[in-house]
């Protein structure tokens, strides 16, 4: 008898033991299944969150790409206004510095005693007809201001003006092309010279030559 109890001890003992391996084993799978769907978990939210912030700095590399890329054209344009502004200044530079050499050259032509008449009746005009008027000439044109033009001059006056006028003709030492009609000596004065009346409608003639550039 103390033999059979012995026996059943033996294998209670021994189911005992199986039954706590098999648990333990199911136990350290459990844990190992836990920690496995843990680490995959850890995984995810740590990709999901390389995938955010990759998105995030795709976009604020992308954002900075177009600026600079807007700085970029539009420092592009600038030049390119700055460029062609410059061009056209020196288009318009280059025409008024051709106009003032054929000025230059205009004194030797046929014309230039025409140019001069025209030149002192509109500065007589200009100061207003006064009856003593000073024409103040270039040493350069004395040639021309002799007796017979200056006779020209004054029947060109009485033809065109009522009142009588006194003229009085003055060698200056200017060298530009025109004349200077004053009154009392000076107070009133019409400047008639070429590079002044370019002077007066240089910013017209700018302007002109820019739409046409």
């Amino acid at each position: 008898m103390d033999r059979d109890y012995l026996q059943i001890n033996k294998d209670n003992l021994e189911a005992i033991l199986k039954k706590i391996e098999e648990e333990t084993q199911q136990k350290i799978k459990d844990i190992l299944d836990e920690a496995e769907m843990s680490s995959k978990k850890i995984l995810e939210e740590v990709a999901k969150e390389i995938e955010e912030k990759k998105e995030y700095m795709v976009k604020e590399a992308k954002k900075e790409i177009e600026k600079k890329r807007e700085v970029f054209f539009s420092t592009l344009n600038l030049d390119k206004r700055r460029i062609i502004l410059e061009e056209k200044n020196r288009f318009v530079e280059n025409v008024l510095a051709e106009v003032v050499k054929r000025a230059e050259r205009f004194r030797k032509e046929a014309g230039y005693v025409d140019f001069l008449k025209k030149a002192i009746l509109e500065g007589i005009e200009g100061v207003g007809y006064f009856k003593m008027i000073d024409i103040l000439y270039s040493f350069l044109d004395e040639s021309i201001f002799n007796e017979d033009f200056i006779s020209k001059i004054k029947y060109l006056c009485k033809q065109n003006y009522e009142e009588e006028i006194s003229l009085s003709f003055i060698k200056s030492d200017f060298t530009d092309i025109g004349v200077i009609v004053r009154w009392d000596n000076g107070r009133v004065i019409y400047d008639n010279r070429f590079l002044t009346y370019l002077s007066r409608r240089k910013e017209d003639i700018y302007n002109r030559l820019m739409r046409m550039y």
